[in-house]
């Protein structure tokens, strides 16, 4: 459901209120919704003071998810990520200390749900926080693809982990589902993140490196003639452009590709082509 030009409401939100009011816990559902929403205002706060573009922000069943537009810069995309569990952290320090002044029982328990928020997205799994953390430090040194394909394998182990842990739990429980659903989520937002990365692959490179008094970062790379072209852009950033010589088995020098000519001919040919293939040798 929209409500502006980039909001967007679930129908599953008042939905979930009317259960949660028809089970008597609307105060309990209030307080964990509107941590997430906090949580979620202090990334938009910090991106937008950031000068990076906020292109949709939807209210869902979990809470709030805000989708920017590609951030270039590693350390802008950390700063960004660090701030919802830090205004998380300290929103449950704060509740801590007034809980000294204001015994009320609400209080309490917006506390430890600010504290869970902070916890769980200290996993270093996509798309939590801490994974977000992770791959851009590491995209620092090794550009984007790399990461992103490293942080994806890491979140497929994390979300099995977390789901035959929650099955555990749920046997001996009887009723928690939350370690179940939370790796649920993660294995299933995978496919998210790789259809960033193609989308990355296609739209966020060669086109949109900032110049910087007209001069553009480069990166020289050399493969073999042999070498799947899919396997080179492994090795594309963000914040400079590649430059790809190609040689043959006895490290003659073939030629050169573009970042963006590899990126047209595998789009347009086959993803199986080499780069020798690109170059017509």
């Amino acid at each position: 459901m929209r409500i502006t030009k980039r909001v967007y409401l679930s129908y599953l939100v008042p939905l979930m209120a009317l259960i949660s009011y028809a089970a008597e816990c609307l105060p309990q559902f209030l307080l964990i919704y509107g941590a997430a929403v906090a949580h979620e205002l202090a990334h938009v706060t910090v991106c937008v003071a950031l000068g990076e573009r906020v292109r949709h922000i939807f209210f869902m069943p979990y809470g709030v998810a805000a989708k920017t537009a590609i951030i270039r810069d590693p350390l802008r995309q950390m700063l960004i990520s660090a701030a919802g569990p830090v205004f998380s952290l300290l929103l449950g320090l704060l509740c801590a200390s007034l809980t000294w002044y204001l015994p009320w029982s609400g209080l309490r328990f917006f506390m430890m749900v600010n504290f869970s928020i902070f916890l769980l997205n200290l996993c270093p799994a996509l798309p939590l926080d801490g994974g977000m953390l992770v791959r851009s430090a590491l995209s620092c040194g090794m550009g984007y693809v790399l990461p992103q394909r490293f942080m994806m394998r890491i979140t497929r182990v994390f979300g099995v982990i977390l789901v035959l842990f929650g099955i555990i739990f749920l046997i001996i429980s009887k009723f928690n589902i939350s370690l179940l659903v939370i790796g649920a989520f993660l294995l299933y937002n995978l496919k998210d993140e790789g259809r960033a990365l193609v989308h990355f692959n296609r739209l966020a490179l060669s086109d949109t490196v900032k110049r910087q008094s007209g001069v553009l970062p480069v990166r020289c790379i050399g493969v073999d003639s042999s070498v799947d072209a899919r396997y080179v852009t492994r090795y594309f950033g963000y914040h400079y452009i590649c430059v790809i010589s190609v040689f043959d088995p006895q490290r003659k020098k073939l030629g050169e590709l573009t970042q963006q000519q590899l990126l047209d001919g595998i789009l347009s040919r086959h993803t199986g082509i080499t780069a020798g293939e690109l170059l017509g040798k």
